[in-house]
């Protein structure tokens, strides 16, 4: 499971640029990043101009401790982050994770969806 989870998506005809980096290392650390990056002046942003956002900490694998998109789901997963002592605020507190992963849950879906 520990790997780099990593993709971008172009909004408002690739007047940005949206971001997102999950990196869940072997030792139970992470790091979370989001960024945004404007391709012309948008209001108080100049072209080229990147907004990010990150945090690290500690993350765990469970089953699904909470309602995940099949309630009936037996290989839904969840992680459960914990923020770091000198990080900012988490992004986001827990991820579930349904549909294709063999990594993590073995479900050989059609999709993966966190």
């Amino acid at each position: 499971l520990a790997t780099v989870w990593a993709g971008q998506e172009e909004e408002e005809d690739g007047l940005s640029v949206r971001s997102e980096r999950l990196d869940l290392r072997v030792d139970g650390s992470f790091t979370h990043t989001m960024a945004h990056t404007f391709s012309i002046s948008q209001g108080r942003r100049s072209p080229g101009e990147l907004t990010e956002s990150s945090c690290g900490g500690r993350w765990r694998l469970y089953n699904i401790q909470h309602l995940g998109a099949d309630v009936d789901a037996q290989g839904d997963r969840e992680i459960s982050f914990a923020r770091g002592e000198d990080s900012p605020p988490l992004l986001v507190e827990r991820l579930v994770i349904c549909g294709l992963n063999p990594h993590v849950n073995g479900f050989l879906g059609a999709a993966c969806r966190l």
